[in-house]
C-alpha cells in the first residue's frame, strides 16, 4: 500500500513535469515575471491547470535544471510508473498474490535470519494417530496405522514433514492402537521439530475426547491445526491459517467439492449450518439457512485455542459433534480448498492406487 501511494504521488509530480515541458517558454516567463514566489505558484496553478504541489515541485527546481529536463525521460519514469501502479492494484485485488507475497517474504527472512522454521511464532499442530486402523487391515495386524508405510515413508513421516515445511515447531501426537511402537519410532528418528506424545494407551478417546486429552500442549495464545495422519494433500496451511485469523473463526474446516457419503452443510457465507449421511438419509440441521452448500470435510482443521472453553463433554466423543453442537452459535467454518490435492490413505482396498497417486506428486516438503 505504501509503494502504491509513493508511485501515485510521483505520478502525479511527473505529469505537472510534463505540463510544464509542454510549455516551457510560457511557464520561465511567468516565473521570472513574478514578484513572489506565492505568486508564481498562484500564476502556474491558474494558467496551466496545475494542482499546488505540481507547482511546487515545479518552482523548487531551479530555471537551468527546468529547461534542462529531457523530456524521454519525463516520459519514460512516467510511463514505467504507471505500469507498476497497475502491477500494485491487481496485487492488492488478489487475496492469493497478498498471501504469496507475505509467503516468499517470510521465506526470505527465514533464508536470512531463521534456522529450520519459517517465522518467530510458535505455530503448534496435532496429528490424530491414535485409531485402530481398521480400514487399512490386514496392514494394521501388526502396527498403528501412523506407522503404515506408503512409497517407504510411513503416514506420520508424511504428516510431520509437512507440519515442518508450513513452519510448525511444536507437534502433538496422540497414541492408543500399538502406542510403543509409535513412541518408539518418535524417539529414534529427530525431525527437527518439538514433539509431544498425548498417550491414550489406557482409553480411546475418539478425535474430540483426544482433543481435550491434549489440551495441556494446545491451550497457548495462538491458533493451532489439527489433521489426520492418514490424509495426504498439497493444502497450503499458511493460507488456510490466514483465511481462518481473516475471518475470526472459532474453528476452520479444510473442505471440498468431492464425492462422498458424508457431507457437511454450509450457508453462502461458508458458516456449518448442518451434517448429512446421504446413505442413511440422516441429517442434523444446527442452523436454517435457504440453501445448503455441501462440502466433504478434508481431516484438517485449525482451531483456536478458547475452544476448550466451550468442551462440555467428558471422556470418548467425536470431534464433529462438538463442532455441529458449538456451530449453532460460534463461527465454525469451512475453508474450500477443491482444487488442491487430497488423499485419504486410509483405505487398504484403495492403498494400491493411493500409493500410485502420491508417487507422481513433486511434494517440496519432501525434498
Amino acid at each position: 500500500m505504501f509503494e502504491l501511494d509513493k508511485a501515485e504521488k510521483r505520478v502525479h509530480i511527473l505529469e505537472g513535469l510534463k505540463i510544464a515541458l509542454d510549455n516551457l517558454d510560457e511557464v520561465i516567463k511567468l516565473i521570472r515575471g513574478s514578484k513572489t514566489d506565492e505568486e508564481a505558484k498562484s500564476g502556474l496553478m491558474s494558467k496551466f491547470g496545475l494542482t499546488e504541489a505540481q507547482a511546487d515541485a515545479i518552482l523548487e527546481m531551479k530555471l537551468r535544471r527546468l529547461t534542462g529536463l529531457e523530456r524521454d525521460k519525463v516520459e519514460n519514469e512516467l510511463k514505467e510508473l504507471l505500469n507498476r501502479i497497475e502491477e500494485l492494484k491487481a496485487i492488492l485485488a488478489s487475496e492469493e498474490k497478498i498471501l504469496g507475497i507475505i509467503k516468499t517474504e517470510l521465506l526470505e527472512i527465514k533464508e536470512k535470519y531463521g534456522e529450520e522454521r519459517r517465522t518467530n511464532i510458535d505455530m503448534t499442530a496435532m496429528i490424530f494417530a491414535a485409531g485402530l486402523g481398521t480400514r487399512l487391515k490386514p496392514l494394521t495386524n501388526d502396527r498403528p496405522k501412523a506407522l503404515v508405510e506408503c512409497n517407504g515413508r510411513t503416514l506420520l513421516e508424511y504428516a510431520i514433514l509437512k507440519l515442518k515445511y508450513e513452519g510448525f515447531d511444536e507437534i502433538v501426537v496422540n497414541v492408543h492402537h500399538f502406542s510403543s511402537l509409535v513412541i518408539d519410532f518418535l524417539q529414534k528418528h529427530d525431525f527437527g521439530v518439538k514433539i509431544h506424545v498425548s498417550d491414550e494407551t489406557a482409553q480411546l478417546l475418539d478425535t474430540g475426547g483426544g482433543l481435550l486429552h491434549a489440551k495441556q500442549y494446545l491451550n497457548g495464545t495462538e491458533p493451532f491445526l489439527v489433521c489426520n495422519v492418514d490424509i495426504i494433500s498439497s493444502i497450503d496451511f499458511s493460507k488456510m491459517m490466514a483465511y481462518h485469523k481473516q475471518h475470526k473463526a472459532l474453528a476452520t474446516l479444510a473442505a471440498s467439492d468431492r464425492k462422498t457419503s458424508r457431507y457437511l452443510l454450509f450457508d453462502d457465507q461458508n458458516q456449518l449450518c448442518a451434517w448429512e449421511n446421504r446413505s442413511t438419509q440422516e441429517r442434523k440441521v444446527v442452523r436454517n439457512c435457504e440453501k445448503f452448500i455441501p462440502l466433504a470435510f478434508s481431516g484438517i482443521q485449525i482451531i483456536e485455542p478458547k475452544i476448550f472453553d466451550f468442551i462440555s463433554e467428558s471422556g470418548k466423543f467425536a470431534i464433529m459433534d462438538l463442532y455441529l453442537r458449538l456451530a449453532a452459535n460460534q463461527p465454525i467454518i469451512a475453508y474450500n480448498h477443491t482444487g488442491d490435492f487430497w488423499l485419504d490413505v486410509g483405505k487398504y482396498d484403495d492403498f494400491a492406487s493411493v500409493q500410485k497417486q502420491v508417487s507422481i506428486q513433486n511434494f517440496d516438503y519432501l525434498k
